[in-house]
């Protein structure tokens, strides 16, 4: 992992890519500027020509390492696995793919098989740069919802293809909204599949494109981040775009390293039950985007919260089970 000052020449770059953020010739981290991104970020043409990328892989995980569930990693380690959901899609994707490389920043995928049909190459791009991918089924469809079979071809559908394009079979699944029960989680380990869940989110589902607040999402990451935070946020969310690499400065500035989720669940500390409480702290967020100089006057106005999506959704009782509500744009 490059150290924060040594990102100088990444963050130049980073402007072109997402419009994110600036530095100044010669200058510090004092002189990191966040910008508006540009009006292309809002489209979904196909990202432009890049020149061939070096590999970046991340040293493997044995799974015999890894716990049946993920909530989130080791309380004492100052460790952050980024998440994103419900991708690939055309040119968003590159450009999330794009900043994440420029900046060293390891992360985790949560694809949608009908999503990785279509745009197969993204998928395979990603894992060249050392992005882990994992299971959030076919259709995006709420599995509590479905029959036994459904839920297994749900799943198994979309991690053999993720196995074709890939050469590697996911080892995570993330229902839709969270939502799971007694017969989605046979069926999901059955298939070699462990849970993944969150506990820190932007609710940069209820954040889309023109929204005047999208960097609500980045006071909302701040605001919740924790040892060992699982960070669930979407792609495609333009205002995610805007805002990762302020994500990124911020944590690091606070001295967090980023890993994948599995790195983040090998550690033997790892919670793997309940919905740890989300930490919540308005001030540090605050704080933090003074100190990285983000939008003057962002601290106006309330930051969006939705109190229905603050932990991920226990599982659902037997009067509750295989009704499948929807819990947002998870």
């Amino acid at each position: 992992m490059r150290p924060v000052a040594t990102l100088r020449p990444l963050l130049a770059g980073a402007v072109l890519v997402a419009g994110g953020v600036a530095c100044t010739p010669g200058g510090g981290l004092s002189s990191v500027t966040a910008l508006r991104p540009p009006a292309s970020l809002d489209r979904t043409e196909p990202a432009p020509p890049r020149e061939e990328e070096p590999a970046r892989p991340r040293p493997a995980v044995d799974p015999r390492l890894l716990p049946d569930t993920i909530v989130r990693g080791d309380p004492r380690r100052k460790q952050v696995a980024l998440t994103f959901d419900d991708g690939p899609h055309p040119g968003y994707t590159d450009r999330l793919l794009t900043l994440l490389s420029a900046f060293d920043c390891p992360a985790t995928f949560f694809v949608i098989g009908r999503n990785v049909e279509a745009s197969p190459a993204v998928v395979a791009r990603a894992v060249r740069l050392g992005v882990e991918i994992g299971n959030h089924t076919w259709n995006h469809r709420r599995l509590t919802g479905l029959s036994d079979e459904e839920v297994r071809a749900e799943l198994a559908t979309t991690s053999t293809l993720i196995e074709r394009v890939t050469g590697r079979r996911p080892v995570w699944y993330r229902p839709p909204g969270g939502q799971r029960d007694a017969e989605v989680g046979a069926a999901a380990r059955s298939l070699g599949l462990r849970l993944a869940l969150w506990s820190a989110e932007g609710a940069d589902y209820t954040t889309f494109a023109g929204n005047p607040h999208a960097e609500t999402i980045l006071r909302n990451v701040l605001r919740n981040v924790h040892p060992g935070a699982v960070v669930i946020l979407h792609d495609p969310m333009p205002g995610t775009l805007q805002v990762l690499p302020s994500i990124i400065l911020a944590l690091r500035l606070q001295g967090y390293e980023f890993v994948t989720l599995s790195e983040l669940a090998a550690q033997p500390g790892a919670v793997t039950t309940g919905s740890p409480a989300v930490r919540r702290n308005p001030a540090l967020a605050r704080r933090e985007l003074e100190r990285i100089g983000y939008l003057p006057g962002l601290t106006q106005g309330k930051p969006h919260e939705n109190p229905q999506q603050r932990a991920p959704q226990p599982p659902a009782t037997k009067g509750q089970a295989r009704e499948g509500v929807d819990q947002g744009g998870r």
